[in-house]
């Protein structure tokens, strides 16, 4: 294992920094979260991007949130085929142990996921067609969204849009799993799609009697 090595100086500082300050004034917190377990009331699913700051924008406490981040916040149709699903696991846990009442997909302005997929989809990325390509097999998820918004004359709102389309992609894809639709179906859970724009600060969430994304 020669290829793992220590922490740089400065993420180690900022541990130290951490642990006299933040953790020392929550101790029974932190002590409470370890004994009692994890009880979030929402699952996010949202992108890599270290720009999403999830729990800064809702203004969470640990323990507050089961979060998955991924690239372009996608979720896979469900595929029970043996094999390992990330993602899929992540929904599974969330909603049959951890019994979450919401699912929040966060999608985001200037998402580089999003965009490898447009540029996949209009032949501009041919390196992202290859089958060893991992971001590229993962943006096919995204497909769908693309054939929806693929008519939009101007490219930058072309793309805007596929980002809200990667959140509805995933809200519709998280219908497939058998236990979530049974969950929505009973009223225990509840589906949410968001859109954040990271230079604005603003936040939309599709909205079902407009059938589109609106401002809160």
């Amino acid at each position: 294992m020669d290829s793992v090595k220590p922490l740089p100086t400065y993420l180690v500082q900022r541990y130290h920094g951490w642990k006299a300050t933040t953790f020392e004034d929550n101790h029974a917190w932190y002590r409470r979260l370890a004994s009692e377990g994890q009880r979030p009331r929402a699952m996010v699913i949202s992108c890599c991007d270290s720009r999403v700051h999830v729990t800064a924008i809702f203004g969470a406490e640990q323990g507050e949130f089961f979060i998955h981040r991924n690239i372009a916040n996608l979720v896979p149709a469900y595929q029970p085929d043996g094999e390992a699903h990330g993602t899929s696991a992540a929904v599974e846990y969330a909603v049959t142990a951890l019994n979450v009442s919401h699912i929040i997909v966060l999608g985001h302005s200037s998402c580089g996921g999003v965009k490898g997929c447009h540029d996949m989809c209009t032949g501009l990325a041919p390196e992202l067609e290859k089958s060893s390509s991992f971001v590229g097999r993962w943006m096919d998820i995204l497909r769908p969204g693309f054939e929806r918004v693929k008519h939009m004359p101007d490219e930058v709102e072309r793309v805007a849009r596929l980002e809200r389309e990667a959140v509805m992609v995933s809200i519709e894809n998280l219908m497939t799993f058998p236990f979530v639709n049974s969950a929505v179906d009973k009223n225990e859970l509840t589906l949410h799609g968001l859109w954040t724009d990271i230079a604005e600060g603003t936040l939309e969430q599709f909205d079902v009697a407009t059938q589109d994304f609106v401002r809160i």
